[in-house]
């Protein structure tokens, strides 16, 4: 995935992006919450030699080694035994022991003595037992030397851990990481497509049109009438870029409209896009060559008795008294499926189906076949080999990366001409990036 992939995949999904590292963070807080707090009080210890006359380099060094000798001791396991004895510590040895850090003071004289625990009274006190029990016992051992306290414990105010600045910031890089880690798998493995620049990649082919949801309802109905008279306007705008991709702008010519999967608006797009070719004073024949799922007849309040299936069987001869002439729509005839037959791939694949195409060239200017969804079916690469260009209707809303890109495949490989896409139930962003104009 490119770069500007990447972000449009992230921009997408940003709401769930912000919902990873919302519970990530929401997690961490919890969690922070919930540990133990722990004090840390440190005491620092000095060693002063004997018989320390000058500061001389040797003598420094000297110093510095006598120092980490002691450090050494301190950590012996005696030396917190006898203070938890001498201190009447109500912790063991082995407890006071783990809890305790002894470091020497690179470049000095001395050992810092560093204890954690829960209670800052316990840190405070156990440090400086621990110092004053080995001051005291371990003092005058050796050639003469001296420890002293140069620094006890003081009770500490705030806990070394847990730390909320660093939680939180490492719940933030992981939350992020996650978040931009979810979001791009999500996309690389999803089936969704979410922009109209991914279904021009997929088809290989244009968006001709970008057509609103068409709102059911009595064309009385003002916002109903809205509605309609909106998308009549993109259909004209997709009869004129559909003019332009034929290379002809009278439009002459046989059109095929499919989808992926069904329920894309394929028959709602072709019968709009057959009328609006008729209104452009065009003899426009709307077909219905699906002969498995017909809708066309009951779009248009038709019988169905005879069709398309009846004058493959009987051939063309009986196409003006088959087909329905519109009067509403001057130009306009339409073609129902007729009876279904048992086998409509191997109807629509017989020698019969071009005699009839070729019939009915010369007696209309454009003529749209209204084919079954393309993927998993045969029908529409059997009639997209007999077309001038095929339509491919998809919806906006819901458009499926794999269904797609199988129907194109598909479609090339029957060499289909895609002629572009139409983008149906689209939103009012999508519309906007789109401008009218009358064909």
């Amino acid at each position: 995935m490119s770069g500007i992939g990447a972000l449009r995949a992230i921009w997408r999904m940003k709401w769930l992006a912000a919902a990873i590292l919302l519970v990530f963070l929401g997690v961490t807080a919890g969690v922070t919450a919930l540990l133990p707090q722990v004090f840390q009080a440190t005491a620092t210890v000095r060693v002063i030699p004997a018989g320390q006359t000058a500061d001389t380099f040797s003598q420094l060094q000297a110093n510095q080694a006598l120092a980490r000798t002691y450090a050494e001791l301190l950590r012996s396991p005696n030396v917190y035994t006898e203070a938890m004895q001498r201190g009447n510590l109500s912790v063991s040895a082995e407890a006071l022991a783990e809890s305790t850090t002894i470091s020497y003071v690179e470049g000095t004289e001395l050992v810092q003595i560093q204890i954690e625990a829960r209670d800052p009274g316990e840190a405070s006190g156990w440090a400086n037992t621990i110092a004053e029990t080995f001051v005291e016992e371990r003092g005058e051992d050796g050639g003469g030397e001296r420890l002293v306290i140069a620094d006890p414990a003081p009770v500490p105010s705030e806990p070394v851990s847990p730390s909320w600045p660093l939680n939180l910031a490492l719940g933030l890089l992981l939350g992020t990481m996650a978040a931009l880690g979810g979001v791009l798998l999500l996309d690389f493995f999803g089936d969704r497509i979410y922009s109209p620049e991914e279904v021009e990649k997929i088809a290989g082919a244009p968006i001709l049109g970008t057509l609103p949801t068409l709102k059911l309802g009595k064309r009385k109905d003002k916002e109903v009438a809205r509605d309609l008279s909106t998308y009549e306007e993109a259909v004209r705008t997709l009869r004129v870029s559909l003019n332009f991709a034929l290379g002809d702008s009278s439009g002459k010519g046989v059109i095929l409209i499919t989808s992926a999967l069904p329920g894309e608006g394929k028959t709602t797009v072709a019968s709009y896009l057959a009328e609006s070719y008729a209104r452009a004073q065009r003899r426009c024949l709307l077909i219905d060559a699906d002969l498995r799922r017909p809708q066309l007849h009951a779009q248009f309040s038709l019988r169905n008795l005879r069709g398309l299936s009846n004058l493959l069987l009987e051939g063309p001869g009986n196409l003006s008294e088959t087909a329905f002439t519109m009067p509403e729509v001057p130009g306009l005839a339409v073609l129902t499926s007729g009876p279904i037959p048992p086998n409509p791939a191997d109807l629509l694949g017989l020698g019969e189906t071009k005699v009839l195409l070729r019939f009915m060239r010369e007696r209309f200017d454009t003529m749209i076949l209204d084919s079954p969804p393309a993927q998993g079916l045969a029908d529409a690469s059997i009639l997209s080999a007999m077309s001038d260009g095929v339509i491919l209707v998809v919806d906006a809303g819901d458009a499926r990366r794999r269904a797609l890109s199988r129907t194109v495949e598909q479609l090339r490989g029957s060499k289909a001409r895609i002629l572009g896409v139409v983008l149906n139930n689209a939103s009012e962003k999508e519309l906007a990036s789109h401008s009218y104009s009358d064909g």
